[in-house]
Formats: structure tokens, sequence, C-alpha cells
């Protein structure tokens, strides 16, 4: 026994130990456990309802989307239908679903039908299923339940980004701050055995969530190793833990919450000395201050922005998350007449927290890293933290200096880039030249209910560090092209809008009006060409045609040697008509017109320019059957990038032309 608590303490053993886990996760999470046969078929499987996530039902490896209205946790149904991978991220850095529902050991979505085979026989499902029935009669049910299972759905989306935007979202998940509650509840049980008993128990009801996880199973090895008197440092246990729960599901890595956790608590655990103080609020802003650095480069890779009063909103909202919500939601379930006043409260933190969301900003956005430079922040906090435990506490100057370089990384790149967004049936394509400070964003794309901005257009603009649109241009008043327009200019920032024409649409008056009111500069196109440095932007159809899409501004960029021609939705009479008033030559990039139409891109046009990249915006499976194959012909002699197939497509500009897509 000494001779095994010796190895174990050993740091050569824990750094081998670390560098075998670390391998073997990057071996396993470069290739999901997918088998290919079952994908396209349709296939029955039968299994228990796990949990529900997504609108749909979880039974063993699948996420099942059928009429869930009849269905509960714990039954045994029967499922056919077709099986299909998740998808993937379609736009660069933004979030992968698949990679989400790996972290949850799920693999594979079934499209079809449900059937009951047998009822609810699991007595601990039919506990939650009765205690959730219970909960949804009450007023407060949103945060009852966010705060005794961890489902969040029921609180408003926008709630729950304002939240995660003031980096208090954690303080809503199940997490070890909540088994401290739930142990001091627990007081009058003596025995250690019971106690672990019951937390398991609650654990399955909660489905194991990865925060409650590690803190339940934490405190259960803990007991374990003073009860056996094997009394490993604390540290080493917590990272042996670490490796044990990432060895069971190595897509843990892809699981926000536990990376967090992990990472937190870890640090929290090494400077456990250092927060010892008698003074409360000292001490919590000293755990705010500790758990927001180390967790700046998973911001960072996450968000690509930090907000930098979170510290401080973590002493506003943690004691009364800790000591009135959490608590009050118990004492709510069991006595149901206190959910009028437990509503309120909870009504008054979110008004407070949106109000700071909206109110009082103080964020920067960030480059998103690559692995090496997310190492090299970690390898930097480490030794800071190493500083601090032992009392010094100028080093942080080093984090400091490495934010500003990071910062400022983005205006020290020489190429340009042009990036043509995945926004489904529409269009949305950056440009952007960091070196001369130029950020263009051509149409914003937008349909139905889509948050295309708030999703994909600015998490999009700050994973390139772009803080600022220096032109938002709109081709013309079609909602797939200016649909998310007003959305944009309430959320992010843009110094000149240019629009094609006078003849404006209802959606194009309603953006007009916004910039009237809101002292934005604006100017429908009547000069030929802006030039900036060595970018050079033409005009080539100004719209005068009083239909939408012969209206389109149809632009000539020049960056360097490169020209990009943007057709917008000019059809081929546009395309004839630029061919009688300009001598254009042969293009580099070729942005399609019309999503690939057959009105648009005629042979005679593509013979002329002779695109050597051809890029199509378009939704898969679009009801407009675009792009049209004799276009997609056309295209032969071109490099043709599609959206719906290749999702978003980037080019950067330099010494020659480099092409990405995330797909």
């Amino acid at each position: 026994m000494k001779k095994l608590k010796t190895i174990l303490q050993s740091k050569l053993f824990l750094a081998l130990c670390c560098f075998i886990i670390i391998v073997y996760v990057g071996i396993r999470i470069t290739k999901l456990p997918f088998e290919k046969r079952y994908l396209g078929a349709n296939k029955m499987i039968t299994g228990v309802i796990s949990n529900f996530d997504d609108g749909g039902i979880i039974v063993g490896n699948y996420l099942i989307f059928a009429d869930i209205t009849s269905f509960k946790l714990g039954m045994t149904v029967r499922c056919t239908g077709e099986v299909s991978l998740p998808s993937s991220n379609t736009n660069f850095n933004l979030f992968n679903y698949q990679n989400y529902l790996a972290s949850k050991s799920i693999y594979y979505i079934l499209d079809g039908k449900c059937q009951i085979i047998n009822g609810q026989s699991n007595l601990l499902y039919i506990l939650k299923n009765n205690l959730l029935d219970y909960f949804n009669r009450m007023k407060s049910k949103a945060y009852l339940k966010t705060f005794i299972f961890g489902i969040t759905d029921d609180i408003e989306s926008e709630v729950n980004e304002n939240y995660r935007f003031n980096g208090i979202n954690h303080l809503f998940s199940i997490s070890g701050m909540h088994l401290a509650f739930i142990l001091s509840f627990l007081t009058f049980i003596k025995n250690k055995f019971i106690i672990s008993l019951i937390l398991l128990i609650y654990l399955y009801l909660l489905d194991f969530p990865a925060s409650m996880t590690r803190a339940v199973l934490f405190f259960i090895v803990l007991n374990i190793n003073r009860i056996t008197e094997f009394n490993l440092n604390s540290k080493h246990l917590f990272l042996y833990f670490t490796m044990v729960m990432l060895l069971i599901n190595p897509y843990n890595i892809y699981n926000i919450g536990f990376v967090y956790s992990y990472i937190i608590s870890f640090f929290l655990i090494f400077l456990k000395d250092k927060l010892n103080t008698k003074n409360y609020i000292l001490n919590l802003l000293k755990i705010s201050v500790i758990a927001f650095i180390v967790s700046i480069p998973i911001n960072i890779q996450n968000n690509f922005y930090l907000n930098f009063i979170t510290p401080f909103l973590n002493v506003l909202f943690v004691p009364m998350i800790t000591f009135l919500l959490f608590p009050l939601s118990f004492i709510t379930a069991i006595f149901p007449f206190f959910d009028g006043g437990y509503y309120l409260l909870c009504s008054l933190v979110e008004n407070i927290s949106n109000f700071i969301a909206l109110n009082v900003k103080f964020i920067l956005p960030f480059h998103k890293m690559n692995l090496a430079v997310l190492f090299g922040y970690y390898i930097i906090i480490i030794f800071i933290m190493h500083k601090i435990k032992l009392g010094t506490y100028k080093y942080i100057v080093v984090l400091v200096i490495v934010l500003i370089l990071h910062y400022f990384y983005p205006f020290f790149k020489q190429d340009g880039m042009v990036l043509m967004l995945d926004v489904k049936q529409g269009d949305s394509i950056l440009i952007t030249y960091p070196f001369n400070k130029l950020n263009i964003l051509i149409d914003t794309g937008g349909y139905y209910n889509s948050k295309i901005i708030k999703n994909i257009t600015i998490p999009t603009l700050r994973s390139f560090g772009i803080k600022k649109l220096d032109y938002l241009i709109i081709t013309h008043g079609d909602y797939d092209h200016a649909g998310e327009t007003l959305e944009l200019l309430q959320n992010y920032s843009v110094k000149k809008v240019l629009l094609n024409s006078t003849h404006n649409n209802e959606l194009e008056n309603s953006v007009v009006n916004y910039l009237d009111k809101n002292n934005i500069a604006y100017d429908y196109i009547q000069d030929d060409i802006v030039v900036k440095n060595n970018i050079e932007l033409k005009f080539l159809n100004r719209g005068s045609n009083y239909n939408e899409n012969d209206d389109s501004l149809v632009l000539l960029l020049t960056i360097n040697k490169y020209k990009v021609l943007l057709m917008g939705d000019a059809s081929s009479k546009i395309e004839n008509k630029i061919l009688d008033e300009y001598n254009l030559g042969e293009v580099d990039i070729l942005k399609v017109g019309h999503h690939g139409s057959k009105t648009s891109s005629s042979l005679k046009f593509l013979k002329k320019i002779k695109p050597r990249i051809a890029l199509i915006s378009v939704g898969k499976n679009n009801i407009f059957g675009h792009p049209h194959q004799q276009v997609i012909k056309n295209l032969q002699l071109s490099d043709t990038y599609v959206t719906s197939i290749d999702g978003a497509i980037k080019l950067s500009l330099g010494n020659s032309i480099l092409v990405q897509t995330v797909r």
C-alpha cells in the first residue's frame, strides 16, 4: 500500500499519466465512433428513454425526433426511422452540434416514429416525472426545474444569453456550490455511506451533468481516501480523477461545463490556502478573480470575447443565488404557497442581469486561437498561479501583456480575406483587410426567426478579432439579403451603411428610419469608387430598374492584384449591361448571381470574365432548386464552392489565393 501511495504521489508518474491521457483523448476525438452502415438506412431501436434534449428523446446513443408529447422518462420505446449524423458547424469557429452531442455519448439522429412498449418501471424515473409535472403547475417552474434538476429549457433564451454574456450562467448549473448547500442540509445524517448513496441517487435523477458528477464523485473519493488512510494529496487525487473521467468518455473535452468546472476547481484547490480569509466578500472576490483568470483561454476559445466586469458580477450574484434562490427552490418545492414570492425574486434577478447585459458593457473581442497558443496561455497561467501561491501578484502583468498582444494580433495580418458565411438561403459576405483596418459586410442574410446575426455573424466577426464594421453594404431589399440588417445595427458597431437606390421597399424604409433615429451615417450609391489605401471598391450597377433583383448592387472589389466580382441577385440582363459598359477582363473570384439561379450566370458572361473561383450561397434542399444544373455546367472551368455542400468558404488573399471550407 505504501509503495502504491509513493508511486501515485510521484510527480514523474503523474506527468506520464497526464501525457498518456492527452494522447489518448487526442486520438479518440479525431474520429467519432460512427458505424457508417447505419447511415441513411431505416433502423429500428428499442430502449429506455433516459432524457429529453432539443425537442427529442434520448435512447441509448440516439437522439430521436418524434412526437414526444406522450412520452415520459423511463418508458421503454421502439422507434423506427432514418438514421443520420448530427450536424457539425457550417461556419468557421462556431458551435459544433455533433461534438456537443458526442460529449453526452449521443452519436446518431433518428427521425421517425416511436411506440411505447412498456410504461415507467423505474421508481426513480417515476419520482422525477411526478416532480416535473408538479413543477410545471407552478409560476416559478423555470427556476424550480433549473435549480433542482438542472433543466434550463423554460428560461427564455434571451435571459439565458444575458446570463452567459455576464459570465454568471454557471450559477444556474448544478455544481459544487450547490453540493455544499445539499451537504449542509444533510448534516443530521452522520453516516457518510448513506450521504453518498443519497447523492448518487440525486446524480442519477439529474442524468449525471458534468459539473455535479465531478463534485459528487470527488466528495465520495475524498471520503474513501480518508477512511482508508491513503491520504493522497488532494491536487494529485483531483488530477487522477479527471483522467478517469476522460478515459470513460474522451468527448467530455467538448463539454464546456466539464472543462470550466475541472479547470476552475483544480486551481481553487491549488490555491485553497490563499482563500481562507475571514472576510466573506473579499474571499468571494478572490475566488471570482481567480476563476476569471484561469478561464480566460476557454472564454476566448468559445465566446471570442472577455467581459471584464464578470468577477465583480459574481460577487453580486453569487450570494443572491447561493443563499437565496437556490435554497428557496427546495423550500418552494416543499411548500408551494411560496411560489408567488419566489417567482418575484427570480424575476428581480432576471431583470438585474438583463439591465447589466444591455447597459453595462466592458467587453473586448479576441481572435480565436490555435491549440499551441491555448497551451501557451495555460503555461503562463500555471506560472502566475504558482507565484500567487507564494504570495507574489506582480506577475499578472505578464498575462496582461499577452492579452494586449492577442488583442492587436489581427492588425498585423497583411493578407486580405473574403469570407462567404453560410446563412442558408441568403447572402452575407465579409471582406476584411486587417492591416488596412478595413472591414466590410455585404448583406446580412435573413429568413423567418433565423437569428443569423446573434448566432452566426457577430460570433464569426469576433472570432476573427473584428471590432467594428467600416461599411455595411445592402445590395438590395430582398429579405434573404437584408432581413437581419436592423438586428446587426442594434447589436454591433457599424460606421456607415451603403444602400443600392432610393426605390425602397418596406424593409429598406425601416432600415433608413432606424439609421436616421440613431444618427448612423448612410448613403445611396452615387460615386463609382470607394478607395482605401490599395483597396478599390467599384459599384457597377446602382439600381434604376424598379426591380429588386435587377436593382441589386454589383461590386467589383480589387485587393492588391486580385479582382473579386460580387453579383448580388442581378440577372443576365444586368450582366449584359455590365459587359457593354465596362471592360471587366478576367476576375479571380466570382460571387455567383442570385444563388445560382438559371436567370443569372449566362455562358456569354462567364466566358468573358473567366472566374478562377466561383462561390454560391444557397440553402440545403431549398425549394427553388438552386443552384441550377445549367449554371453548374456553365461554371465547369471554375473551381466552384457551394455553401450547402461546403459550408462557409474562406479565401485568404496573400501571394496566392488559399481556399478553406468548413467541411
